[in-house]
């Protein structure tokens, strides 16, 4: 039978150890008022606090840069495969993360707040995400967050800490 050296034997024995002071070592978590929340059902309104609320894009964006309406060179969307390049632009939407959205969302309101700013938009989309919402550049602007593109791979508009309750 083959006998483990010495020093191999030494590391093994210290390596749960290494395993332990990495883990202590790991990035605080964000404040508890910034953890994203399990989405909640009350009275028939999903809720989901603590979210991630992300630029989805413009109409020119969308075209440009996203596989599916690249493809089509037209925006489409889960609850709408032809909206308008005025609504794209101009109107307040969301997009609920993968992991919440259904069909039974399609058209809902949702109303999106960060802190006392709050805005309604209408559900019309499915998240290229699991867990983040994206939003139109209307839904950003009415909460104060600059969104925009120069190119596909650089793009900016994001906010933390949002609740959104789909009714």
């Amino acid at each position: 039978m083959w006998d483990m050296p010495s020093t191999l034997r030494s590391v093994l024995a210290l390596a749960p150890l290494a395993v332990l002071l990495v883990a202590g070592c790991a990035a605080p978590a964000d404040d508890a008022a910034e953890e994203e929340s399990a989405p909640t059902t009350t009275d028939g309104a999903l809720t989901q606090s603590g979210v991630t609320l992300l630029w989805e894009g413009n109409w020119d964006f969308l075209v440009k840069c996203d596989s599916y309406s690249k493809s089509q060179k037209a925006v489409m969307f889960t609850c709408d495969e032809h909206p308008s390049r005025s609504y794209v632009d101009d109107e307040k939407w969301v997009a609920a993360p993968r992991n919440a959205f259904s069909r039974s969302m399609c058209n809902k309101t949702a109303r999106v707040c960060k802190g006392s700013r709050c805005v309604e938009a209408e559900v019309i989309e499915r998240s290229v995400t699991s867990n983040k919402w994206e939003a139109s550049s209307a839904v950003m602007e009415a909460l104060g967050v600059d969104a925009g593109f120069t190119s596909c791979t650089h793009s900016w508009g994001s906010v933390t800490g949002v609740t959104v309750t789909v009714r």
